[in-house]
């Protein structure tokens, strides 16, 4: 019968998927932020517009 032994990661790989993780969840934290910050303004720049357009006079 063969039997594989398993052995626990050392530190160094620890740290390494722990520090890979992070960069990770940064990067998706960024990109979520910059696509909220890009909506959030399209939104103003839209609502600005209509406000603008309401006031001006039509003729």
């Amino acid at each position: 019968m063969d039997q594989q032994h398993l052995t626990a990661p050392s530190r160094a790989e620890i740290d390494y998927y722990v520090k890979l993780a992070k960069a990770q969840r940064n990067q998706y934290i960024a990109d979520k932020a910059t696509a909220l910050a890009a909506s959030f303004k399209a939104a103003l720049r839209s609502l600005f517009q209509v406000t603008v357009s309401k006031q001006s006079p039509s003729h």
